[in-house]
């Protein structure tokens, strides 16, 4: 799944998919220039989640924003 999101003024992409060789769940950020900011991953073994910064001077509110968003978005849930 792929969506547009506004934060602190700046504009960037977010990808969310189910990587099924590595057994995880992932939540990426790109800017405008096509380069990965930032990804969160949900590891079905065991149920951690790992953040990667993978620029320098990521803004406080973009890293806030995927923290927020893995923990509603990654974990799988079964329907009530």
């Amino acid at each position: 799944m792929e969506d547009m999101v506004e934060i602190e003024g700046q504009t960037y992409r977010v990808m969310l998919f189910s990587n099924v060789v590595d057994d995880m769940m992932c939540l990426e950020l790109w800017d405008t220039h096509d380069t990965m900011i930032a990804s969160v991953n949900y590891h079905d073994q065991d149920g951690r989640m790992t953040f990667d910064g993978l620029v320098q001077g990521i803004p406080l509110g973009v890293v806030e924003w995927m923290i927020e968003s893995a923990r509603k978005r990654l974990p799988p849930k079964l329907p009530i």
